[in-house]
């Protein structure tokens, strides 16, 4: 967890307080305590978590199950599972969605690159789980990422190794905030050879490649 006296009461970036501004009354709250929730992390809506990497202070992103294309709109192939997620205030409960049907459809979303940090690195990880009761998997993962500059990066992620009943950050893709990637990324998601009944979404993740170890 951040400490405010460890970093000397850094303030997170002005987006980063707007943002939180938006979704709370802060008027009551001391500079030093807005940061520290910043910092440790707030649920902005039911959709979308946000926080600020406390070692490189670029804005983070997870775009929960509710805001992914293909989970909201067939909800009679998927089940609401409520899980406990960290966020300043202790644990806050957010919906993971678990496959509940042999159909799996295309799974999408876009973000906006303005809400990121600038001429900053990022990987965009699916953040999936196997059913602790699944049996061994031969299934795979089709990826793409999108960028506003037109390139399209592509790669397949096999389940076999995976272990189960953890949360797995599966890469998509990296880019870098440049000027030629304002605008909307698009990623997406389809299953090959797999069970599908056998796997929860909890969402996306936008962040600096550092941190949790990712599935390559």
């Amino acid at each position: 967890m951040w400490s405010a006296e460890k970093r000397n009461f850094q303030r997170p970036p002005l987006l980063a307080m707007t943002l939180v501004r938006k979704v709370m009354d802060v008027s009551s709250i001391s500079v030093e305590e807005l940061c520290r929730r910043i910092y440790a992390g707030v649920l902005l809506n039911d959709k979308l978590m946000f926080w600020v990497d406390p070692d490189c202070g670029q804005n983070c992103f997870l775009l929960l199950a509710k805001s992914i294309h293909g989970i909201d709109e067939n909800g009679g192939n998927w089940t609401w599972i409520d899980e406990k997620e960290n966020c300043y205030d202790g644990e806050v409960s957010v919906q993971v969605a678990e496959t509940a049907s042999v159909r799996w459809p295309e799974l999408s979303a876009t973000f906006k690159t303005i809400m990121l940090s600038p001429k900053t690195e990022y990987k965009v990880e699916f953040v999936m789980k196997l059913r602790i009761d699944s049996g061994r998997s031969h299934g795979r993962l089709n990826l793409s990422l999108s960028l506003p500059d037109g390139t399209r990066l592509e790669r397949t992620q096999g389940l076999q190794d995976w272990q189960k009943g953890i949360w797995i950050y599966v890469l998509v893709g990296t880019f870098v905030t440049t000027p030629k990637n304002v605008g909307e990324i698009t990623t997406n998601c389809t299953l090959s050879d797999g069970r599908t009944n056998e796997l929860l979404v909890k969402g996306i993740v936008l962040q600096p490649p550092i941190g949790l170890p990712t599935y390559y």
